[in-house]
């Protein structure tokens, strides 16, 4: 169904743009450019220059316009900018004038010119992702460009080509700028944090403007960027005044994305954004950002301060002029340096633990869940008892023989704990007794535990067990829960219950294409209307970060682990319909898949904090995952799940 969708949007893409410019039907001339009302760059345009330019050439039997000034430098940059669907580079090129900066700022431009037929590009496959590397070794080679500062913009297809890129050579190029071009086919799983420009005009009828915020939500929230934008009204772009400014940052790795918004503009290209666009491209090359500020660690302008002291962290980190961070620092970005941490807003070097191996096979408690080997050179994201975990295009794989670290438990030991059935379900999990599968979204109960599954699309289902255990199970989700554990009848107050705790296992099956996921302690309470989260583990590739809430409290020592607590205002779906409510938060710094949870001792604190919960809805063990590009698949088992009062 997706894909149909997708092809009947551009099938409206071609149509509308088609009639837009008039095409074969006589106001404007395909064969003899400039010909007619509309001039595509066939004659001098008062003086600027044109198509004809451009230095013509091939690269692997297609074309590519290119300029580059008179007195470029060695280890110049380079941009490519992409037409839109059924256009070509001349279109393009007279409707932007990139050669007007390159001249003034010393770099290479490239117009590629699309596939055959309706001069397309592959917004799907690798055939011109492929072709984009070839064309930047070309370059290389040609005019010895900087492959660190490679820079790709396009236009409506072109743009969602740009996206699509992110994906897949988001190693070869250092920063995007998609003009009107959300990508039909939905946001994708981004290779590493990268910064984005998003232009696009409120008048586009062809690819509305009311999708857009929705489309980069996808990508802020998988870079961890604040939730709240810098907002600059006005903003002097040099063909509208009324221009707005969005920016969201830094996430990740130091990127911010940024929206340009264009009252009025229809869908069309304009040499009005170039210089908004480079001005914010330039700033960034594959190592990082390009500037004088030292407390970046990929600026490749290191500070000239020693090294602190006062914890260890990687040598690659502090060659590069970094501090160690404090020895209870909190890793909130790793790569094939090392552990990252930020403290007093500066990058610093986070423990002394190996992040990358040198070799290309695995645990084979990893290869017996159906995932495979990493490459050799893998970076480790993730450490459990199956062993160590990398990403390789998008989805989990074993990475290395390295033994697992223990996971911190907190109070409760999960290694070797007796459980409230005296049983040691750290090792010995497994599901008993009768059983309810369910394949739609329902809320029911099996011998006095209470359940729910929920999914907002995808083929999915659940199994829930009289024991408390259960297993959950999505294919193309976008969102996805399934929990069990107690239910209330919100008439008592956690203290009036009693005090609170939950046990579990999670074994990991299969897990594809997750962006966010939640694994821990789930439920509601009323008067006040909250919704809370003990997350203890998860099974996308990034902890839950400062995205979660509005108002982040700090680390707290909870049950004898540290959590960082969180506290959000949304409006949304409820236990109470479409309403207003609370969302408190207790994530884990290290991720289990087994162990206790006081829960309680999650009320008291944040009760400390002024978080006030109300009358007792539910307490249950959950799985959640989530997924802003295809859906998500895979399995979620918990062999061994129990929420009870003591």
């Amino acid at each position: 169904m997706k894909f149909n969708i997708a092809l009947g949007a551009l099938a409206v893409l071609v149509a509308k743009t088609s009639a837009q410019w008039g095409w074969g039907q006589g106001g404007f001339n395909q064969g003899g450019w400039g010909q007619g009302g509309f001039n595509q760059g066939g004659g001098n345009q008062g003086g600027r220059k044109t198509i004809n330019d451009y230095k013509r050439e091939q690269v692997a039997g297609r074309d590519i316009h290119v300029y580059a000034p008179s007195n470029l430098s060695p280890n110049s940059p380079l941009l490519l900018s992409l037409h839109g669907m059924d256009q070509d580079p001349n279109y393009q090129q007279s409707n932007t004038h990139w050669e007007t900066l390159a001249d003034s700022e010393g770099f290479v431009v490239v117009y590629p010119r699309g596939g055959t037929g309706m001069s397309t590009w592959d917004i799907q496959g690798t055939k011109d992702t492929n072709w984009v590397v070839q064309i930047i070794d070309q370059m290389a080679k040609e005019y010895n460009i900087d492959k660190n500062r490679v820079y790709l913009s396009g236009f409506s297809m072109g743009g969602m080509f740009t996206y699509h890129a992110m994906s897949k050579i988001g190693d070869k190029i250092a920063a995007f700028a998609p003009c009107s071009g959300p990508n039909v086919y939905g946001a994708s799983k981004a290779m590493r944090p990268v910064p984005i420009f998003h232009v696009h005009g409120t008048n586009d009828d062809v690819l509305n403007y009311s999708q857009v915020e929705g489309f980069l939500k996808n990508y802020r929230d998988q870079f961890h960027c604040p939730s709240q934008a810098d907002t600059k009204t006005n903003y002097p772009n040099s063909e509208n005044p009324n221009a707005t400014l969005y920016s969201w940052g830094p996430c990740d790795k130091g990127v911010y994305v940024k929206h340009l918004k264009l009252q009025g503009r229809g869908h069309s290209p304009s040499a009005a954004d170039i210089g908004d666009i480079w001005n914010f491209v330039k700033e960034y090359s594959l190592t990082g950002k390009v500037s004088d500020n030292p407390s970046n660690p990929a600026t490749g302008n290191p500070s000239t301060q020693n090294p602190s002291t006062g914890g260890s962290c990687s040598a690659s980190i502090t060659k590069q002029g970094y501090k160690c961070c404090s020895s209870k620092c909190e890793v909130v970005y790793t790569d094939a340096d090392g552990d990252w941490g930020v403290e007093n807003d500066q990058w610093c070097g986070c423990g002394n633990r190996v992040t990358v191996s040198n070799s290309s096979s695995c645990s084979s408690k990893i290869t017996s869940q159906g995932y495979k080997c990493c490459k050799s050179g893998c970076v480790i994201y993730y450490t459990d008892d199956d062993g160590t975990w990398g990403v390789e295009n998008g989805d989990w794989c074993g990475c290395g023989n390295g033994n697992a670290n223990t996971p911190s438990t907190g109070g409760n030991s999960s290694g070797g704990y007796t459980g409230a059935g005296n049983t040691d379900f750290c090792k010995n999990a497994q599901h008993t007794g009768k059983s309810d599968k369910v394949t739609s979204n329902k809320v029911g109960s099996i011998n006095g535990i209470g359940y729910e599954l929920w999914a907002d699309s995808g083929n999915n289902s659940a199994t829930f067990y009289e024991d408390g255990s259960f297993s959950c199970s999505f294919n193309n989700a976008k969102d996805y829960l399934c929990r069990s554990g107690l239910s209330f009848d919100s008439t008592q107050t956690h203290k009036q219950i009693g005090h609170i705790y939950a046990e579990f296992k999670l074994v990991k099956q299969n897990i594809r294409n997750v962006d966010y996921s939640y694994v821990g302690i789930y439920g509601w309470s009323r008067d006040p209307l909250v919704e809370f989260y003990v997350v203890d583990n998860w099974l996308s590739q990034y902890r839950p970060g400062d995205w979660v809430g509005n108002k982040k409290h700090g680390d707290f020592t909870i049950d004898g682990a540290k959590y960082t607590v969180y506290e959000n205002t949304r409006y949304g779906p409820s236990i109470d319909g479409d309403t207003q409510f609370k969302q408190f938060f207790s994530i884990r710094q290290q991720a289990r898949d087994c162990g206790t949870i006081d829960i309680t001792a999650h009320f008291e604190q944040w009760e400390k904090l002024g978080m006030k919960l109300g009358k007792m809805h539910e307490a249950k063990v959950l799985g959640e995952a989530g997924s802003n590009g295809g859906g998500t698949t895979g399995t979620a088992d918990f062999p061994y799940a129990k929420v009870y009062v003591k």
